[in-house]
């Protein structure tokens, strides 16, 4: 099979629904040979980030390479109003990554996270409903809140991954990167 990933194989955790499906999806047309997970809980957290990384980082040691991606999220790089518990397991992720970045830059390991905004995804789906939103409405509101005026779609944070993981980033390594429509740039 031909593609940037001819020749990997990527572990895809949430990859039922969502950011991760999307992922999934995009590495598979890119040539990967895939090994997917699901998940529980609607959201990650730091624990499940850090033993999978602990446990991929074993086997990437022995092969003497590797590249992680996590996914974190905008609101792990700004705060954000009602979200004390989210804001503050997502920054743990963008610094676990940028402190792992470092402990393996010269093992041929890279390690980045991804930093979405509100993205069109079951998950999301289900927070507007917490609050009382319908989907619709939900996001429109998250649309108009966004300086590009739309809401994230899965597979732009798959791009986002694809490309962090490739080789045309061979050099990046410890970068949290907002895929967030410049929601983080002011």
């Amino acid at each position: 099979m031909n593609g940037r990933f001819a020749h990997s194989i990527v572990l895809i955790t949430g990859a039922t629904s969502g950011i991760g499906e999307a992922c999934a999806n995009l590495f598979a047309l890119e040539g990967a040979s895939l090994m997917l997970t699901g998940r529980d809980e609607p959201r990650g957290n730091l624990n499940g980030s850090f033993f999978t990384a602990r446990a991929a980082l074993r086997q990437m040691l022995k092969q003497g390479s590797g590249n992680i991606v996590n996914i974190a999220s905008d609101l792990g790089l700004v705060g954000g109003k009602q979200a004390v518990a989210y804001c503050a397991s997502k920054g743990a992720v963008v610094m676990m990554t940028k402190a792992m970045a470092l402990d393996h830059a010269r093992d041929n390991i890279r390690i980045n996270a991804l930093c979405p905004t509100d993205t069109d995804t079951p998950m999301m789906h289900r927070d507007y409903a917490n609050q009382g939103l319908g989907i619709a409405a939900g996001l429109k509101n998250s649309a108009d809140a966004n300086p590009m005026g739309r809401i994230a779609k899965p597979e732009d944070v798959a791009e986002a991954a694809c490309f962090i993981a490739s080789a045309a980033a061979g050099f990046i390594t410890g970068v949290s990167l907002p895929v967030d429509g410049a929601a983080t740039a002011d």
